[in-house]
């Protein structure tokens, strides 16, 4: 389940979806995002979500849990980042792979995280292991 809240925190509606969703807003705020179990990832006008997704697509290949989606800051790529260790980088417009980076990592090593560069340019990533406590 998805809740959407206005600000200062007034309740605006439910998406009620599989799974645990990630969940991002483009730079204007007009689009938001959500990915969900199963690699789909569905995009949503902000101002009429009631009416559904305007636009759905697969990240093929890759059923794993989504564990964080980002747009970049010029709006046209997303970033995912996957339980099964591996950052794509997507076309914002038609969820086309621009790009894959796996990763065989120590099933140890937990919470991978990635971002994108202020100019879009680059991915930094990392990860952080289990058994340190933080």
């Amino acid at each position: 389940m998805f809740v959407i809240y206005a600000h200062p925190c007034s309740f605006q509606g439910i998406l009620r979806l599989r799974g645990r969703p990630a969940v991002a807003y483009d730079q204007q705020g007009l689009v938001f995002a959500v990915a969900m179990e199963g690699g789909a990832v569905k995009l949503f006008d902000s101002r009429s979500y009631d009416k559904g997704p305007f636009d759905t697509f697969l990240v093929g290949g890759d059923t794993a849990e989504v564990c964080d989606i980002k747009f970049s800051n010029d709006g046209k790529s997303m970033l995912l980042t996957t339980t099964s260790n591996s950052i794509y980088v997507l076309d914002a417009y038609g969820g086309e792979k621009a790009q894959r980076c796996g990763f065989n990592l120590d099933p140890s090593l937990t919470a991978m995280e990635a971002t994108f560069t202020p100019d879009g340019q680059y991915v930094v990533s990392g990860w952080r292991d289990a058994h340190v406590e933080t």
